[in-house]
């Protein structure tokens, strides 16, 4: 194939290699910390990350363990009419927009530099509104990274749970 396209997934491919084989884990993150993270070469709208480290600013939404964590990617194309953007000025004065909707799970080896942090009043609204979006309700928002407990599925009439008999 002689599409342009192929030579980025190609050199995200090795990219992605080097990131597992070579990459530390060993950072330590937290709640509201934006990072610039090697995001990749994605397929259809999902968004990509830019230069030769395919690099995008991401906030640490979540800590799921020593070694993941669930990443909202960052824009600096904020667009207010855009449901999906979550508005916020950053350390520069500028504008920019956490992409909730692209919400990804990543391992702390595409980390590349820590480059800032939300504030505690934005993390918040932008918990809430992820919260409201998926369904979830958080009895305290106010606790960063403690609802460590399953989530609830909202109670409806109609939802039966479901049962696991070990047949398949």
């Amino acid at each position: 194939m002689d599409h342009p396209e192929v030579k980025t997934f190609v050199d995200w491919i090795k990219t992605k290699a080097k990131l597992h084989l070579l990459g530390s884990d060993k950072k330590y993150i937290h709640e509201r910390e934006i990072w610039w993270a090697s995001f990749g070469q994605n397929v259809g709208s999902e968004m990509n990350g830019k230069n030769d480290t395919f690099e995008r600013p991401v906030l640490v939404f979540r800590k799921i363990s020593d070694t993941t964590f669930w990443a909202l990617p960052i824009t600096s194309k904020a667009k207010k009419d855009i449901y999906s953007h979550f508005i916020f000025t950053n350390k520069n004065g500028e504008e920019n927009a956490v992409v909730w909707t692209q919400i990804r799970l990543l391992s702390n080896k595409r980390l590349i530099r820590i480059a800032g942090r939300l504030s505690r009043g934005n993390y918040k609204k932008l918990k809430q509104t992820v919260g409201k979006f998926l369904g979830i309700k958080n009895d305290d928002p106010s606790k960063e990274g403690s609802s460590r407990s399953p989530v609830s599925v909202a109670e409806d009439k109609a939802t039966v749970p479901l049962q696991y008999t070990g047949k398949q």
